[in-house]
């Protein structure tokens, strides 16, 4: 397992339904497990209601308030090296919004993991 904390570093706070969205396609499986938002005033931690789904749909992501993403990751069956991308998004009513940096993680698996 894996986690990325992210930072609202901007000048607004993230709109709600925040996503962390792959980028591109790798034949590898992941799934996010837990979030967990922390500010000054209070922390909100929640177990991700699906595999692909952040879950917070309904909190926004104030300014330097920390967001943090706990990851499984699946390594591939075969060697050799995968990279995945992500970025945050949110989904507007016409357009979906990517914002902040892209999170890259490569892995590689050095022996067929077959048994």
């Amino acid at each position: 397992m894996t986690q990325w904390t992210f930072k609202n570093s901007g000048k607004k706070a993230w709109p709600k339904g925040v996503q962390c969205h792959q980028i591109g396609y790798e034949d590898i499986t992941y799934k996010f497990i837990k979030v967990k938002i922390e500010s000054d005033s209070c922390q909100l931690v929640r177990n991700c209601p699906t595999s692909k789904s952040l879950g917070i749909d309904d909190y926004q992501v104030d300014l330097y308030d920390e967001m943090t993403i706990q990851v499984e990751i699946t390594m591939p069956q075969q060697p050799g090296e995968v990279k995945l991308r992500f970025r945050l998004q949110v989904d507007g009513e016409q357009a979906v919004m990517r914002f902040g940096e892209e999170v890259c993680l490569s892995l590689t698996t050095k022996h067929s993991l077959n048994l």
